[in-house]
């Protein structure tokens, strides 16, 4: 099953153990490869143990299942520390995040920005990519991406990307043409 990283922010992060809510999800930390394959390598979660607490660090190895309803978990010792996994503190030191990254076509020609992608709930792999730009949205397959970095995604090609585009005008701009008078 494909979830859109928007719909996991702010998603419940249950227990099995104890059979009760540990958490919710408020950053999606995600690794991208040399070959540019982006993996989803866990998530950052806000504990409700107390208000001044900093967000812990569930693996995606700890995660049972994700579905619309939440995450599950094994225990609520899942939760770590952050700094306690290199590969995710080298992540939040950079700061990266494949959400507001500049798209661009493999001519250099700006495309849009992520605003969203999705992942496969049980490789935690991103499948798709959703780019939108002023007067559009699209859909890229994660096989077009030639390159990931720091600040921009480049796809292979925009005549075979645009073949999985979804055209449709911003939701305020919708509202304004149908708006009758």
């Amino acid at each position: 099953m494909l979830i859109q990283a928007n719909n996991l922010i702010g998603m419940p992060i249950a227990s099995l153990e104890e059979e009760k809510k540990i958490g919710e999800v408020t950053n999606i930390i995600v690794e991208i490869s040399s070959n540019n394959i982006a993996k989803v390598l866990g998530f950052l979660v806000k504990n409700k143990k107390s208000i001044f607490s900093h967000d812990l660090f569930l693996s995606q190895i700890d995660i049972l299942d994700i579905d619309i309803q939440g995450i599950s978990a094994n225990s609520e010792k899942s939760l770590i520390n952050p700094a306690e996994i290199i590969r995710a503190q080298k992540i939040l030191q950079r700061k990266f995040n494949l959400i507001g990254l500049t798209a661009i076509d493999k001519f250099g020609k700006k495309i849009g920005k992520v605003y969203s992608f999705a992942i496969e709930n049980k490789t935690f792999q991103v499948t798709k990519y959703y780019v939108k730009s002023f007067f559009e949205e699209r859909i890229f397959d994660a096989e077009n991406v030639i390159k990931i970095d720091e600040r921009k995604i480049i796809f292979a090609n925009k005549e075979k990307s645009q073949k999985n585009q979804i055209k449709e005008p911003r939701y305020a701009i919708k509202k304004f043409f149908t708006k009758s008078y």
